[in-house]
């Protein structure tokens, strides 16, 4: 899920690290780039904001990213899905590593 304007908890959690209360938001991990996030949730799923150029931004991908994701990966600006098949959904900036096409 791309954020859409304001913070969700689980946003102001991440940024503000505090990562005692992710388990309790449904995250299994997260990770950055130099503008964005990104949150691996225990039902396999991404959630993304930020900078779109950093990865913030992640529509073009969503549908691969709603499940079955198992490991997320980050470069400076963008971001890769391992999936449980072992196939890999990449994002960002594509001088990064944001595109596997």
């Amino acid at each position: 899920m791309v954020g859409t304007g304001g913070y969700t908890p689980l946003q102001h959690a991440v940024e503000r690290e505090q990562f005692c209360v992710l388990p309790i938001l449904g995250v299994h991990s997260h990770h950055k780039t130099s503008g964005a996030f990104a949150a691996l949730k225990v039902d396999g799923s991404v959630f993304t904001w930020g900078d779109r150029f950093s990865g913030g931004d992640s529509l073009q991908v969503q549908a691969k990213l709603a499940s079955d994701v198992q490991s997320i990966y980050s470069t400076r600006s963008a971001f890769a899905a391992l999936k449980a098949d072992g196939s890999v959904v990449a994002w960002g900036d594509g001088g990064h590593g944001g595109d596997c096409s």
